[in-house]
């Protein structure tokens, strides 16, 4: 079970999930104003598939994944792993998965950025993936270093 200092982290990162009447405006801060288009908005989101998207810093990664999800706000759940209270609470998918369904039935992506910070990644996505909850998860970015 995730802490109150979780949860209201939580909270702190989806405001479009307290405020849904303002959720483009909240979520618009993650888009630049120029946008360029990248060949792999074209793939087809599937439920309980899990899409890695990887590259250089700085390259757009999270931008890219903002833009193809833009249609399911204010039905997104973003976590940033680079916070330590995320990366010490949010460690079983079961457990995520249970908090899921419990506490947020509406979602429709789950987008966590910055997943090369947490301890066997890899297996935290099999296990969503694994959980069926119908949930498209997208955008598990990572980093790789610059040739």
């Amino acid at each position: 079970m995730l802490s109150s200092e979780a949860q209201n982290r939580i909270k702190q990162l989806n405001p479009w999930m307290i405020h849904p009447e303002k959720a483009e405006e909240l979520v618009s801060h993650f888009f630049p104003k120029e946008y360029v288009t990248r060949d792999i908005e074209q793939t087809p989101l599937q439920k309980d598939r899990a899409m890695l998207v990887i590259g250089p810093r700085q390259s757009g990664k999270s931008t890219l994944v903002w833009y193809i999800l833009r249609e399911f706000t204010p039905d997104i759940f973003f976590l940033n792993m680079e916070d330590p209270l995320l990366r010490a609470e949010v460690v079983s998918p079961f457990d995520f998965v249970e908090h899921m369904r419990g506490n947020y039935p509406f979602i429709k992506a789950i987008f966590i950025d910055e997943i090369q910070h947490m301890e066997e990644a890899g297996l935290f996505v099999k296990g969503l993936v694994d959980a069926r909850v119908g949930i498209l998860y997208l955008g598990y970015g990572a980093i790789l270093p610059s040739p």
